[in-house]
C-alpha cells in the first residue's frame, strides 16, 4: 500500500499495488470517509505498474507517482476524479523511479525521484519541467511535502531517517538547507 491522499468530496484514495503472473498492475482504491472496519471501495482507478503516492492539486486534479523502473512517470487524472476517471496525461520529463508527489497552492508539482527532485508547472500550463534539484540517495524511497511557508520537506532524501528541507525559490541549483535537516529518533521503518 502506498501513501494515501484525500479529496474534497470526502474520499481517501489509496494507491494499492497488485501483481499478476504476467507483471504488475496497480490500482488506486477510493473509500468514503469516515472509514470503518467494513468500508469497501466506492470506486477504483486503474494506474499502470506500482502506484505508490498520490496528491490532489488545488483544482482537484490527481497526481500519482508510479514507483517502477519503467515507464518512469507520474500519471495525472483530471478533475473531477470519480468512478470511470482515466489517466488524462503523463509526466515523463526528468522522472526516474518516482516515489513521492506533492502540489503547491498554485498547482505546481514536485516529484521525488531515485536521485533528485523535479518541479513542474501547473496542469493548466501542461506540467512543464521547471527545475531539477537536490540529492536523493538511490537506495531510499523518499516522500515529500510542502510546508506553509513554501519550504519543501523530503523524508529519507539524503539519508534514511532524515528530513531534508529545501527553501524556495526552487531552481536547478537549489540545495538542501543543512541547518534545517532533521534526524529522526527511529529509522525509516520505525525500528529504533
Amino acid at each position: 500500500m502506498g501513501n494515501p491522499c484525500l479529496d474534497t468530496a470526502g474520499h481517501i484514495l489509496i494507491p494499492a499495488e497488485s501483481f499478476t503472473g504476467t507483471g504488475s498492475m496497480g490500482q488506486i482504491e477510493a473509500f468514503a470517509l469516515p472509514l470503518s472496519a467494513t468500508s469497501a471501495p466506492v470506486f477504483t482507478l486503474s494506474a499502470p505498474d506500482i502506484p505508490c503516492d498520490c496528491h490532489f492539486d488545488s483544482s482537484g486534479n490527481t497526481y500519482v507517482a508510479n514507483l517502477s523502473d519503467a515507464p518512469n512517470s507520474v500519471q495525472v487524472f483530471k478533475a473531477p476524479v470519480q468512478s470511470g476517471s482515466a489517466i488524462n496525461s503523463t509526466i515523463t520529463a526528468a522522472i526516474a523511479n518516482p516515489s513521492g508527489v506533492w502540489t503547491d497552492s498554485s498547482g505546481g508539482v514536485y516529484v521525488s525521484n531515485s536521485s533528485n527532485i523535479s518541479a513542474y508547472s501547473s496542469f493548466a500550463t501542461g506540467n512543464t519541467l521547471k527545475a531539477t534539484f537536490g540529492t536523493i540517495s538511490e537506495t531510499n524511497r523518499a516522500t515529500l511535502a510542502l510546508g506553509p511557508t513554501g519550504s519543501l520537506y523530503v523524508a529519507n532524501g539524503t539519508l534514511s531517517g532524515e528530513i531534508d528541507v529545501y527553501d524556495p525559490p526552487f531552481t536547478n541549483t537549489s540545495t538542501r538547507n543543512a541547518s534545517k535537516t532533521i534526524t529522526l529518533t527511529t529509522d525509516a521503518f520505525g525500528i529504533p
